[in-house]
């Protein structure tokens, strides 16, 4: 699914908007990313949080500001939210009003992690298993029997 995040932070209201949108639509689900238009996207969701709240997250670090953006209603997947809060903290070191757009596609991501071969720095993290032999299928091996 193609997502965008359209993340303003509004000056005069003293607020942080996020509004997130998703491609609905099959026809504009098989277009690629940069040709889809704004009207591709439905509205999902729209949040907004104080400015000083934010700015008092941000100082805490980046997991502090996660936690103060998510809720029931909105809930990025980590990537998403790494993503959205790397912008909300540069947003927050400029003056002004900023906005952007932040547009992903689930199937760059995804064919992107499957893509990276597995990586382990811990020599007894992690060992995958691999069957030795194909296994038998349990009614060849009552058939055996019989014989």
């Amino acid at each position: 699914m193609k997502q965008k995040y359209h993340i303003w932070k509004n000056d005069n209201q003293q607020q942080l908007h996020i509004d997130e949108y998703a491609v609905t639509s099959a026809d504009a689900g098989r277009q690629k990313t940069p040709g889809l238009q704004s009207e591709d996207f439905s509205l999902l969701c729209q949040q907004s949080y104080a400015t000083d709240d934010v700015a008092d997250a941000i100082l805490k670090g980046k997991d502090s500001l996660i936690l103060l953006l998510r809720n029931t209603h909105f809930f990025p997947n980590g990537l998403y939210m790494d993503k959205i809060a790397d912008q909300v903290i540069a947003m927050y070191a400029l003056q002004g009003e900023q906005h952007d757009d932040l547009v992903v596609d689930d199937k760059e991501v995804l064919s992107g992690m499957l893509a990276k071969p597995l990586e382990s720095t811990d020599d007894n993290a992690a060992v995958v298993m691999q069957p030795t032999k194909k296994e038998k299928d349990p009614l060849q091996l009552v058939e055996e029997e019989k014989q």
